[in-house]
């Protein structure tokens, strides 16, 4: 075979390549845009919730406007809450802040952190409100899973994002844990 030959086979099987290639890329691309990431999705919690409950029209336009509230209400808290972290973290650049600043500037994340959590029990308090009786039995049982979707995931064990733990050895008992001198 000449040299022509082999350049054309080599060209075609290129092309081919670059395509399966390309078509796996967008594969993967709109699997994981579809998916989320595996991130806990409020508009999840909100489907399931307006499903769940069977909320009429009406209910539907007022568990909207209570949203909408209740986010507001929730990017406020949270933008205080990230100042207040920030405060009690400069103080890490002192050489030896005093314990009562410490405590206090703990003391502010936490009263913040607990007016997020009555927000949020406020919000479902009204939701249930919007409901009618057979709604409010069904409210109770669904309640917990609703938070679940809204909740941000659980931190890994032993908080070790970059390197989970080894499986178990021979399946019975779990291998020692790993040593991490890092601060």
């Amino acid at each position: 075979m000449n040299t022509s030959g082999k350049n054309k086979i080599f060209t075609i099987i290129v092309v081919v390549l670059l395509i399966a290639n390309s078509a796996s890329m967008l594969y993967f691309w709109w699997n994981r845009s579809d998916s989320r990431s595996g991130k806990n999705d409020p508009l999840d919690a909100k489907a399931f919730i307006i499903k769940e409950l069977a909320l009429n029209e009406q209910q539907k336009l007022a568990y909207q406007e209570l949203r909408e509230e209740h986010q507001k209400n929730l990017r406020d808290l949270h933008e205080s809450f990230k100042e207040a972290k920030e405060h009690l973290f400069d103080l890490l650049d002192q050489e030896n802040p005093s314990d009562s600043l410490v405590e206090q500037a703990s003391l502010q994340t936490a009263q913040i952190q607990q007016q997020i959590e009555m927000a949020t029990f406020d919000h479902f308090k009204k939701l249930k409100a919007l409901c009618n009786a057979e709604q409010k039995k069904k409210f109770d049982s669904i309640i917990r899973e609703a938070i679940r979707l809204i909740s941000p995931p659980p931190p890994p064990p032993n908080g070790n994002i970059q390197n989970p733990p080894p499986p178990p050895i021979n399946g019975n008992n779990p291998p020692p844990p790993a040593v991490d001198n890092r601060p």
